[in-house]
Parts: structure tokens; sequence; C-alpha cells
């Protein structure tokens, strides 16, 4: 697994960094994403005490499932930390990634948190 270092984040403790990476595992785990890139104030590094976690992933399949965020939620580490998990398929994430909104903002500004190794 191939995870960015975020350490270059100076307003982020190691300690929320390393949770982070303990939810970005238990993701790829549950759902095999080929990406997960991180967004928003944890990203950026203005996190406080009501920050919530965004991060997108992004799935190798045509089309998503229902409900497939019930994979990931119910057991994931670290509830103390609110998360929101914005799920794409690739074919959704690479059409949108150039226009602007959330997928743009992942794929020109966000931070690489995992991507498969899988072609």
């Amino acid at each position: 697994m191939s995870i960015t270092n975020l350490t270059t984040l100076k307003k982020v403790s190691k300690s929320h960094l390393r949770k982070v990476e303990d939810i970005v595992d238990h993701i790829v785990t549950s759902i095999r994403p080929s990406a997960i890139y991180l967004v928003g104030s944890t990203k950026s590094g203005t996190i406080h005490c009501d920050s919530d976690l965004d991060l997108v992933a992004v799935l190798p399949i045509e089309r998503l499932e229902k409900n497939i965020s019930s994979k990931v939620l119910p057991s994931r580490p670290h509830k103390e930390i609110p998360l929101d998990l914005h799920i794409f398929s690739v074919k959704e994430f690479d059409a949108k990634k150039d226009v602007g909104g959330l997928c743009f903002e992942a794929f020109n500004f966000g931070a690489l948190k995992y991507r498969s190794s899988k072609k």
C-alpha cells in the first residue's frame, strides 16, 4: 500500500495523522478502492474540534452498488473522528475531475493517501 506522507501538514498532530492512516487502511481492506484522496481541513491543516475527516474514494468499477458505505462505516476505527466519505466509480470520477466540484478538488488539490498497484 502506498500512502502519501502528510507530516508536512504543520497544524495536524502526528496522532491524528496516524488515525487518518488507520481509517484509510480500513477503507482499503473493506472496499478495495483504486485511490483515496484526503481533502478538506485535515488536508489544509486547518482542523479544529468540530472538523470532520473528508475522504474521496474511487472504486475501480463502472457503477456503484447501493449502500456501499455500509461496508466501511459500521466497523471503522476511530469513530470519535467524524468521517465524510465520498465514494465515486472510476467512470464518474474521471468524468468530473476536470470540471469542478469535489472530484476536481480531490484530483487537483487533494492528498493522495492510497493508490492501488493494480492497473
